[in-house]
C-alpha cells in the first residue's frame, strides 16, 4: 500500500485546514494507484457522476452511492485526497462545496 498523502503543508500548518482551489480532477485519474482500486474505478461506474456539477442531483447521488453503498476500500485515502488538494468533484460522497464548507467550520472551530 503507499505510504498516504501528506498532512502538513509546505508552511507546515494541517493540510486539512487549508483547502486551495478547485482543480477539474477526477476519481479516474492514472498516476494515483489507489484510485485504481476504488469503487468509482469498477466497470459500470460513469466517472462523469463524479465531476458532474453539484445542482446535477442525479449525478451527485449516483457517485454517492458508489461511495457509501458499493463497499469502496480507499474511502480513507479518498478523503485525504480530497482535503489535500481540495478537487473538484464528488470524492468520499461529498461535493467540492460540501467537502470546503466542512474544513471552513474545522478551521473555524479550532482558531
Amino acid at each position: 500500500m503507499p505510504p498516504p498523502p501528506p498532512t502538513t503543508s509546505a508552511a507546515g500548518e494541517p493540510a486539512e485546514f487549508r483547502p486551495g482551489p478547485a482543480v477539474p480532477l477526477g476519481p479516474a485519474r492514472a498516476e494515483r494507484d489507489w484510485l485504481a482500486r476504488a469503487g468509482c474505478a469498477r466497470p459500470g461506474v460513469d466517472p462523469a457522476w463524479f465531476t458532474a456539477e453539484e445542482d446535477d442531483h442525479a449525478a451527485v447521488a449516483l457517485a454517492r452511492a458508489v461511495c457509501r453503498g458499493g463497499g469502496c476500500p480507499v474511502r480513507l485515502w479518498c478523503r485525504l485526497y480530497a482535503e489535500e488538494t481540495n478537487p473538484w468533484g464528488v470524492y468520499d460522497a461529498e461535493t467540492h462545496t460540501e467537502r470546503t464548507r466542512r474544513l471552513r467550520r474545522r478551521r473555524e472551530w479550532v482558531a
